[in-house]
């Protein structure tokens, strides 16, 4: 547009100077070619001023192409800085995260550190526990040592076996349980961290390394809690302990409230109950064998299946299928199957004891004539028909 303006005004300036000379040719007549000369030099000096305009007016074009060009380019750059100023922002919440994530680090490493402590702690209170649990086991093996009298004559009443059978396997009983004391002695009887589901779980995993011994093991819907676990011998299946007491103790196993049979009592390797709800889990999750033992009146039941139901029913015996031939020659057993656990009925009352019972208030699990140093255990059914 400008460049048409100053366009314009050369042409102007052209035909006024055209007047002009036609007025200076007017009053010098005497001069003829001058007037000409003139309008020829003013005409090339416009044409030139013209194309200075034209050539202007391309440098023009040129350098708004060039500012456009500029602009494009400014327009990357900001878009860029942008970027980096994103990126930036980034790397800064990196950083951030970064040291978070350190001091989280730090936190659970100081947290493990602590834990570890105190699983030593625990570790030195439990050999402690298992010292004094080893103590009495050699009390009451002494003491079953020095009733031979009493079992003498309860052998007399047993058919199917003489006394000297009994008598010699009395003896292999006493020289069985003097060793076991005496390894356990010898042995760190500390589980390392991992959880298990039962003690066979733990056997399985651990075999050579499996010793005798307080493990953790896991039960669905419950929390991890210790159990001690039990093997008679290097390759046999462990035992899972569910109940064991002693004459000794201060607080009876078979006196207790009924929340207390259901959530459990004790702690494992002393006198200890697992707990109903816990137990109820264990039987109805893999098929069980049971076994309980008095150590002092030498008697020992072991069935091949085993289960009990939930609260609803009273934790009741589901199933319940002993031995045809029972270890040390007891086949006193009657069938469980219906029987309902009893902490606070006219059943526990007259037996003086919390228990399984029928409505005749007839125990399971044929222990009428078992004291306070109980032991009961069970182990995956599979575990029993491999070992018979």
């Amino acid at each position: 547009m400008n460049k048409e303006i100053i366009r314009c005004h050369c042409y102007l300036i052209l035909t006024l100077l055209t007047v002009s000379v036609c007025r200076v040719k007017a009053g010098k007549d005497n001069d003829s070619e001058q007037p000409f000369t003139i309008l020829l030099d003013a005409g090339k000096e416009i044409k030139n001023v013209v194309n200075s305009l034209d050539s202007f007016g391309g440098k023009q074009d040129s350098m708004e192409e060039t500012l456009k060009s500029v602009q494009t380019v400014m327009a990357k750059i900001e878009e860029r800085l942008m970027v980096l100023e994103s990126t930036v922002k980034t790397v800064a919440s990196i950083e951030e995260k970064v040291e978070s994530f350190g001091k989280l680090l730090e936190s659970s490493l100081g947290e493990i550190e602590n834990k570890l402590s105190s699983t030593e702690n625990i570790q030195q209170l439990n050999h402690a526990l298992i010292e004094r649990r080893l103590d009495e086991f050699g009390s009451n093996l002494k003491s079953t040592l020095s009733k031979q009298g009493v079992v003498q004559s309860r052998v007399r009443d047993l058919p199917g076996k003489s006394s000297a059978e009994m008598q010699t396997e009395r003896d292999n009983f006493a020289t069985m349980a003097s060793s076991k004391l005496k390894d356990a002695r010898n042995k760190t009887i500390l589980s390392k961290p991992e959880v298990y589901s039962d003690c066979a779980d733990a056997w399985q995993q651990r075999r050579s390394e499996f010793f005798n011994g307080i493990y953790e093991i896991n039960v669905p819907n419950f929390q991890p809690f210790e159990v001690f676990c039990m093997s008679e011998c290097t390759n046999c299946c462990p035992w899972t302990v569910v109940m064991q007491g002693s004459a000794q103790s201060a607080e009876k196993i078979y006196q207790r409230s009924w929340l207390e049979y259901k959530h459990g009592f004790g702690s494992a390797g002393t006198d200890y109950f697992i707990g109903l709800d816990r137990l109820h889990v264990l039987t109805k999750r893999t098929p069980q064998a049971l076994m309980v033992r008095d150590y002092v009146m030498e008697k020992q039941n072991i069935f091949k299946e085993f289960s009990i139901k939930d609260e609803r029913y009273d934790f009741a015996v589901d199933n319940l299928v002993k031995l045809m031939v029972q270890p040390w020659g007891y086949n006193d057993i009657s069938d469980g199957t219906g029987d309902t656990f009893s902490s606070n009925s006219v059943c526990s009352k007259v037996r003086g004891r919390s228990w399984w019972y029928n409505q005749g208030c007839i125990s399971s699990f044929g222990i009428e004539s078992f004291t306070e140093n109980i032991f009961m255990a069970i182990r995956p059914k599979v575990c029993q028909e491999d070992q018979q």
